[in-house]
């Protein structure tokens, strides 16, 4: 709020000690004579956080002074936030991505000042993303070690099948399961934010005998679904070696 000179705090946010937190960081961080509202996306964000988002909606404030400088012709538009691409900018900031690409120069020449104070170099222009969108509709996906996994969906549940193929470690057939289970892990937390997969999930590995494996594949599935916006829960593995999970779908 550029002419107030108050914050406000989201009525939903309602744990003291964290409005008193995110109420004191606002306000170091706010120019002189500036007010803010605290919305409930804010919870938990860190200084950093809120400073990056700060300078971005200051530099939509300041094309906006510009443009009506520029332009005296009343009535006239002066900032539209209809485009899905400013939606996506607004919800999901660093580090839950890792690159912001396009393959449209249009799209890269409007967005580059305001996304590269954002994401830096991770602003792209790229040629390739047909390729990528049509690996994100296949039902088998290549791991890097030459394995791979089969994703089928029912209206029940999403099976994931993950397969050596060729592939063959240098020591015994254990320490090669485990090795394509930890790549296939990666791989699969990627997918199921890629295609937004949602509901029941079963993850079928290639059999672990090893308890401990199990366990640091478990972890690991944890650690890498934590990149993802939506709830997900990892309920672990059931007797017949399937590991269960469950996902909320992501809306927008």
């Amino acid at each position: 709020m550029p002419d107030d000179n108050f914050v406000t705090i989201s009525s939903k946010l309602t744990n003291i000690d964290e409005r008193n937190r995110l109420g004191k960081i606002v306000r170091n961080i706010l120019p002189k004579g500036t007010g803010a509202i605290i919305r409930t996306e804010a919870k938990w964000k860190t200084q950093l956080d809120m400073q990056e988002d700060l300078q971005n909606i200051l530099i939509k404030w300041n094309k906006i002074k510009d443009t009506i400088n520029k332009n005296k012709i009343i009535p006239n538009v002066i900032y539209e936030n209809t485009d899905l691409l400013d939606k996506v900018i607004t919800n999901i900031t660093p580090p839950k991505i890792n690159q912001v690409i396009t393959d449209r120069k249009d799209i890269y020449e409007v967005y580059k000042d305001t996304l590269k104070v954002i994401y830096q170099e991770k602003f792209r222009l790229t040629s390739n993303i047909e390729k990528q969108l049509e690996i994100s509709r296949n039902r088998k996906v290549w791991l890097p070690s030459g394995a791979y996994i089969i994703i089928d969906k029912t209206e029940a549940l999403i099976a994931i099948d993950v397969n050596s193929a060729k592939y063959v470690g240098k020591k015994d057939a254990e320490d090669t399961f485990f090795k394509v289970n930890k790549e296939a892990t990666i791989e699969i937390a990627r997918q199921i934010r890629l295609r937004n997969l949602s509901g029941m999930i079963l993850i079928d590995y290639i059999n672990m005998e090893e308890q401990l494996h199990k366990s640091e594949i478990f972890k690991l599935l944890k650690e890498e679904l934590k990149k993802d916006r939506s709830k997900t829960e990892v309920l672990g593995f059931t007797n017949l070696n399937l590991l269960e999970m469950t996902r909320q779908h992501l809306n927008g």
